[in-house]
């Protein structure tokens, strides 16, 4: 009988035995995290909408049985977090080298982010008070608002960019969107110039 997540999966790739916890199961996503021999890698995907016409592609049934097609994107997911947990291992001081220029650069970026962040806050705060009093007009509350706005995209922008070049050159390794924040922080848990075992 099929238990609904979260549950445990195992696999074996190129002799080694990977095992992880699916913490999501359902018709068109999965998403797990691998426990060994690594951790701090979650993996996964969704199917969209127009996959899903044939049930054969669906991961669970309608009686939320695990398919078979389930259990094969399950042990994709769980291979793909060992290769990109293996490569950010095997390349982790080349690239926690390149953490710490970034990580330089952060209070900067962070404080100008939280102080627009913060102007956007209190402009709204005034902006509104002033349009509830007649005072202004509708664009003049809203242009103000639109340009802090684009300037807290522009920071998050610069941001997400510095974390992507942390990877930048590097073949093999798949990096999908959303999946710094996890690769830094892998590499930063397991790096240990004078150890070179697994923790």
């Amino acid at each position: 009988m099929f238990t609904l997540a979260p549950f445990p999966c195992t696999t074996e790739y190129k002799g080694i035995k990977l095992d992880g916890i699916v913490t999501h199961c359902s018709v068109p996503d999965v998403w797990l995290d691998i426990t060994s021999p690594y951790k701090g890698i979650t993996s996964g995907g969704h199917m969209p909408y127009f996959g899903l016409i044939s049930e054969s592609h669906w991961n669970i049934d309608r009686n939320n049985n695990l398919t078979e097609k389930g259990k094969e994107t399950i042990t994709h997911a769980l291979i793909e977090a060992y290769e990109a947990a293996d490569f950010l291992y095997k390349n982790r001081e080349m690239l926690y080298e390149r953490i710490k220029e970034y990580e330089k650069d952060l209070p900067a970026s962070t404080d100008e982010m939280n102080k627009a962040k913060n102007s956007l806050r209190d402009e709204k705060r005034k902006l509104k008070a002033l349009f509830k009093q007649g005072k202004i007009s509708q664009a003049e509350y809203t242009s103000p608002l639109k340009f802090i706005k684009e300037s807290i995209q522009a920071a998050e922008y610069k941001e997400m960019n510095c974390k992507k070049a942390i990877f930048k050159g590097f073949a093999g390794l798949n990096l999908r969107f959303g999946d710094e924040d996890q690769y830094i922080k892998f590499v930063k848990k397991y790096f240990s110039p004078e150890d070179s075992g697994l923790l």
